[in-house]
């Protein structure tokens, strides 16, 4: 047998000793969800992964090396607690919630999948979402030249994806500054997926209010238990800089975007 097999087989028996995720913190971009992942992760049982953004619903290359491949980003399940289903573990993608073909992929993997969603003030969002890209050297547009127009073309590249699932993008959602805020079309498509049981959404808002209870909310969602003693958290601050006139133009555009999200979500939203 080449060697090649051999180490496919070894890979593929490792994998089936490893804990299968039973929760996944979706998103969005910009929302906190690294901070809420980490903090989770604190809980006793859960069993955090040390890169938990393993792009694997939304990027073309990381789906096609399969489930083993999958697999090998979390722990093994090498404790009796881990086997029985007492432990559980998960990871946090924040660009699945945008990407039009991420909840499809993981309904047929994964339909027994527990998700939480963590949603800011979009106008917020987009402004974190573009300093984090002129910090690191990847948008040199000034911010109103960079979201002219972006819905538009961001939607084309949606399209493109949807149309051809083997499709990858360096723009989308890389540059999806306003659209990365259009939480209601995205849950719409995710529910499409997955029913609406499955998901716990959030707002950062009351994360940054009450880091506590937003913790015990997602152990309740996820069966966990309380935490008792909840981890200490810090919440990302809110994003200074953006002129007012902006923020007054970008309110106007999501304002319906907004009544949309707070129809289907029951969220009481003050952004």
């Amino acid at each position: 047998m080449p060697l090649s097999d051999h180490i496919a087989k070894l890979r593929e028996r490792l994998a089936g000793q490893r804990m299968k995720p039973s929760f996944l913190v979706v998103g969005g971009m910009h929302c906190g969800t690294r901070v809420l992942y980490d903090a989770l992760s604190a809980h006793p049982r859960v069993r955090g992964v040390k890169d938990p953004e393993p792009h694997f619903f939304d990027r073309p290359a990381n789906f096609g090396c399969g489930l083993d491949w999958y697999a090998e980003r979390f722990p093994f399940a090498a404790s009796k607690k881990a086997r029985s289903g007492w432990a559980i573990t998960g990871e946090a993608t924040p660009t699945y919630l945008a990407h039009p073909m991420a909840a499809q992929r993981l309904s047929k993997l994964f339909p027994q999948m527990k998700l939480v969603v963590l949603l800011r003030d979009p106008i917020d969002r987009a402004w974190a979402h573009y300093r984090a890209n002129r910090a690191a050297g990847d948008e040199p547009r000034p911010f109103e030249e960079a979201i002219e127009g972006e819905p538009e073309a961001m939607a084309s590249e949606r399209a493109r994806l949807t149309k051809d699932p083997t499709g990858d993008s360096e723009d989308y959602p890389a540059r999806a500054y306003l659209s990365g805020g259009l939480y209601a079309e995205q849950l719409e498509r995710w529910f499409t997926f997955m029913p609406r049981v499955r998901y716990l959404i959030l707002k950062l808002d009351s994360f940054r209010a009450d880091p506590a209870r937003m913790l015990n909310l997602v152990a309740e969602h996820l069966d966990l238990g309380p935490f008792g003693p909840a981890p200490s958290v810090t919440p990302p601050p809110p994003e200074p800089g953006l002129d007012p006139a902006i923020r007054e133009r970008l309110a106007a555009f999501f304002a319906p975007h907004n009544e949309r999200l707070a129809g289907l979500t029951k969220l009481r939203l003050e952004w």
